[in-house]
């Protein structure tokens, strides 16, 4: 059921009442529209909603997300917080997630290089991947926030681009299995479930590099409607024969939020949805590159100089 927008704050209120949330799991709500969210991706029904909302607040409390949002800005940081920090950096060194251009209207672009993997470490790269995503959120945010002069109300742009850049990459850049926790790869549980997208969308994308189920349960599962659109530059022969495979469970909604770019029709592609000046070479931009392999890639200017909602500089 798609949720009629005239009805919509009707039953968010509804759906608000019913969920009755405790002080612990409203501290852990992205935002306002956590609720909306949540009820788009479940097609309105609210039971479905509930019970995804509820989990991801208990995932967020467990995974430590506000402490992976704030440890680089803890005046007097613990031990535990020092390790997060290292590990985070450590993660970060190849720039293989950044968050650097945004699109026409605002959007974060999310930079994914996984030929850059370094660490092939289970939760290091999980709890990598979970900041750099809030980083994009809350860069998008920044990018559009405006505020109602007569009501005050503020409202921002919510979701992000993903581009990957497949250039170089093969197989061995992949993360262990150990990060799949689980047996069957992406393309089983798909065809499994079999059911349309919202949802999935954020599901496939990172199965593309090898990263199976506990790092797609991540992004399926507690990050509904974040996804605007993903460019695919390069992407290997695998990918492709894999997306053919799916497409019939695909709906037309969710294909629409793909692209796959080449280097020759990355100037038309990307250009339709940014300002070409906001990109790297890589998808046919203009804006300055790190080199070879990211070698001149800052990932204390990244993580700790720039503040949390403020995206990597473009000259």
């Amino acid at each position: 059921m798609q949720i009629n927008k005239n009805d919509e704050e009707e039953l968010i209120h509804s759906f608000s009442q019913r969920l009755s949330l405790t002080d612990a799991e409203k501290a852990q709500l992205e935002d306002r529209h956590s609720l909306r969210r949540s009820l788009r991706a479940d097609k309105g029904n609210e039971k479905s909603a509930a019970k995804r909302l509820r989990k991801t607040l208990a995932w967020r409390q467990e995974f430590g997300v506000s402490a992976l949002r704030s440890c680089f800005r803890s005046p007097n940081p613990s031990p535990e917080i020092k390790a997060l920090e290292e590990t985070l950096l450590h993660e970060n060194t190849t720039g293989k997630i950044y968050i650097r251009g945004k699109d026409r209207r605002g959007r974060a672009a999310v930079i994914m290089r996984p030929q850059n993997e370094n660490t092939h470490a289970h939760d290091g790269n999980l709890q990598h991947l979970v900041y750099m995503l809030e980083k994009g959120i809350e860069c998008s945010k920044r990018n559009t926030l405006t505020v109602d002069e007569a009501t005050g109300e503020e409202t921002w742009e919510e979701k992000v681009c993903i581009i990957f850049d497949y250039n170089g990459y093969s197989m061995r850049d992949a993360v262990p299995l150990k990060t799949a926790k689980g047996e069957c790869n992406a393309l089983v549980f798909l065809l499994c479930h079999a059911v349309p997208i919202p949802s999935l969308t954020l599901f496939l994308l990172y199965s593309i590099a090898q990263q199976p189920t506990a790092t797609i349960h991540i992004l399926q599962a507690h990050y509904p409607e974040r996804l605007y659109r993903a460019y695919f530059v390069n992407a290997p022969w695998f990918f492709r024969g894999f997306m053919k495979l799916v497409n019939p469970f695909i709906d037309a909604a969710s294909r629409e939020k793909f692209r796959f770019v080449s280097t020759e029709n990355a100037p038309k592609i990307m250009g339709a949805d940014f300002d070409l000046s906001e990109l790297e070479p890589f998808c046919g931009g203009s804006a300055r590159g790190y080199g070879e392999k990211n070698a001149d890639y800052d990932a204390e200017l990244c993580l700790r100089k720039l503040d949390f909602d403020v995206s990597l500089p473009l000259t």
